[in-house]
């Protein structure tokens, strides 16, 4: 929702800046008109190109008004508690975060930061090794208990028996304890079993999960990088759109350019302006997925 406010609030300023763009353009048609250098084409042609213009901001600001209303239906408003008129809706975009310089993302970084931090992998690593310790547990409780024991005593017999007489007699005992469960109807085989089973189950589950996000990482750090060379490129076309306009309204103005030339300047100088807005979009968005898998690329 956040982007797309964003980027419906660009389009209409774009399209409205497009239409303001083509008055300038009447103007100075009038201007020749009134020294006799326009003909009626130019002043038929430059009132319709206002006119083409006067739909694309209607609709731009229909778009506006409908991401702004999923907001409020969002939120859990109503139309009464956003002002009655959804269009009075105050929607402070901060489009700070759009101005940042972007540098392309090495994924293997982001990779290994991903596996040490993203919490699915840390919940299935943390099962794995739960049922681990159950398998050995289980394995250990059908070990065989081995025991030893060692006595040592001293026994007297006669009226005057202690310790260093020859009435004393020194006796001990040393015997070992083999406790083997043998029979148990198989319930021991079944319980190791049923561990080890769950415990694949798990590592199968973390390595699964692994290769997901990994995929999912690396794709999008391949659109991310790839999209900062298309807004390099859209950059670029908006100086040389913006150029080239200013261009054609001048020789518009010396007579060495027809207003139809001049018109289709202004629509690609507003193409490509859109275009741009579009692009830096996409590329927040797919760095917020980004973000959502590895961490804040801030850091």
């Amino acid at each position: 929702i956040y982007y797309n406010i964003h980027l419906a609030k660009s389009v209409y300023r774009i399209s409205r800046e497009s239409l303001e763009r083509a008055k300038k353009n009447r103007e100075i048609v009038i201007g020749r008109t009134m020294s006799g250098r326009a003909s009626k084409y130019d002043n038929i042609k430059s009132m319709a190109d206002i006119s083409a213009r006067v739909p694309a901001v209607n609709d731009a600001a229909a778009n506006l008004t409908t991401v702004i209303h999923s907001l409020i239906t969002l939120l859990g408003l109503q139309a009464d508690e956003a002002g009655g008129d959804i269009s009075s809706f105050k929607v402070d975009i901060s489009s700070d975060i759009f101005k940042r310089e972007y540098s392309r993302l090495d994924h293997r970084l982001l990779v290994g930061r991903m596996l040490k931090t993203h919490p699915a992998l840390g919940k299935l690593g943390s099962e794995v090794e739960a049922s681990k310790i159950r398998t050995d547990m289980l394995r250990k409780l059908y070990y065989p208990e081995i025991s030893a024991f060692l006595s040592y005593a001293k026994s007297g017999h006669g009226d005057s028996a202690f310790i260093s007489s020859e009435n004393i007699d020194n006796f001990g005992l040393l015997g070992f304890s083999v406790n083997l469960p043998i029979f148990d109807g198989g319930l021991r085989r079944e319980n190791i079993n049923q561990a080890r089973l769950l415990k694949n189950n798990a590592e199968l589950q973390l390595s699964k999960k692994k290769k997901e996000i990994v995929l999912e990482l690396e794709t999008a750090v391949a659109r991310y990088n790839e999209r900062l060379k298309t807004l390099e490129a859209n950059r670029k076309a908006v100086k040389l759109a913006e150029e080239s306009f200013e261009m054609s309204r001048n020789l518009f103005k010396s007579g060495y350019l027809s207003i139809t030339d001049l018109n289709d300047a202004e629509l690609r100088l507003t193409r490509q302006k859109i275009s741009l807005e579009k692009t830096l979009v996409d590329i927040e968005i797919i760095r917020a997925e980004i973000e959502k898998l590895a961490g804040s690329l801030n850091e």
